[in-house]
């Protein structure tokens, strides 16, 4: 029994002599089981979660008709003592890496055996950045959110990426319309009421509703996010200054995404072994800050081009949806 669950168990105020505190006692005793189900040294025979890992393993006669083929599969040798000392090699050589390259960094100290890291400090920035800054400030239109997901589709043609359930091809001329609403609706958590307009036949709450249902899909945005970053990749300074199509962009923070590895995993030495613990993202930790601080919270967002035309130019859609998000 650890120290904090000792406190509670044994010294409860309330209780006297030597009693303990059952309740306190049946929740260390839940929590000494979960830890042991999640190390395998309990297992529920019969489950599959946490059950005997080598239930499953293939044994006996069974196995030595399979092994050849699993093992070809696999790439491992039948001998398990040969693989075992590769991987003993390989992680001789990644440490003696690491050791020798400690010396060599300023930033890394090693104090009473543990390994500290100096902390980074911010970059100064360029001396032209605050007028290279506020020019580009000047240059970006005032528009509302939905006249600027109509750009972006006159652009990129987002919305004909929405099918619908049933697989029917004709579409409404003002399906768009119809979409950008439920984008703003949806992605701003405002519900369906502040952008329904009766007058309009695109904006009607049963058209919304309709439209929602049928082609408002999972399926529909991520064929429009591919569509998206497409795009982008077609845009000069996004494909050679922003790092290649690797720059990703949240709540004013950029940041490069890396290549994904087939092997990338969360460390399980902060993270744990639970399939749910994917460890934190740059992402999920700017999105959390936006709900705690501004007490509003943020729908992921998906990768847009990189600048908007001007109202009224000549790639973009001259129409505009005639409606504003209630304050």
């Amino acid at each position: 029994m650890s120290g904090s669950w000792r406190r509670l168990v044994y010294d409860n105020p309330d209780l006297s002599g030597k009693q303990i505190d059952r309740h306190a006692y049946t929740f260390c005793v839940l929590e000494a089981l979960w830890a042991a189900l999640r190390s395998k040294d309990v297992y529920a025979v019969g489950a599959d979660k946490s059950g005997d890992p080598r239930a499953k393993l293939i044994s006996g006669a069974l196995w030595s008709v399979c092994a050849p083929s699993i093992l070809t599969a696999l790439g491992l040798e039948a001998d398990p003592d040969t693989h075992l000392r590769k991987l003993a090699v390989d992680l001789d050589e990644a440490y003696r890496g690491l050791a020798d390259g400690l010396e060599a960094n300023p930033a890394i100290t090693i104090k009473g055996g543990k390994l500290n890291l100096a902390k980074l400090e911010a970059a100064p920035l360029p001396q032209a950045y605050e007028a290279v800054h506020q020019a580009a400030k000047a240059m970006l239109p005032r528009i509302d959110y939905p006249e600027l997901l109509l750009e972006v589709h006159g652009h990129t043609g987002m919305f004909d990426a929405f099918e619908h359930i049933s697989g029917s091809t004709p579409r409404r001329a003002d399906l768009d319309i119809s979409l950008a609403a439920l984008m703003v609706a949806r992605s701003c958590n405002v519900g369906l009421k502040p952008v329904v307009k009766p007058g309009d036949p695109a904006l009607g709450p049963h058209r919304l509703i309709g439209v929602e249902k049928g082609c408002f899909q999972h399926e529909g945005m991520g064929a429009a996010s591919g569509r998206l970053i497409a795009r982008k990749a077609d845009i000069d300074v996004a494909r050679e200054d922003w790092g290649g199509g690797l720059v990703a962009s949240a709540d004013g923070l950029r940041f490069v995404v890396p290549v994904r590895s087939l092997y990338g995993r969360p460390n399980p030495h902060y993270f744990g072994q639970s399939k749910r613990s994917k460890g934190a993202t740059w992402l999920a930790v700017v999105s959390v800050r936006v709900r705690a601080g501004r007490g509003r919270s943020r729908a992921e967002p998906s990768p847009t081009i990189a600048s908007t035309p001007a109202r009224g130019s000549a790639a973009g859609r001259r129409r505009t949806v005639a409606y504003r998000r209630r304050g």
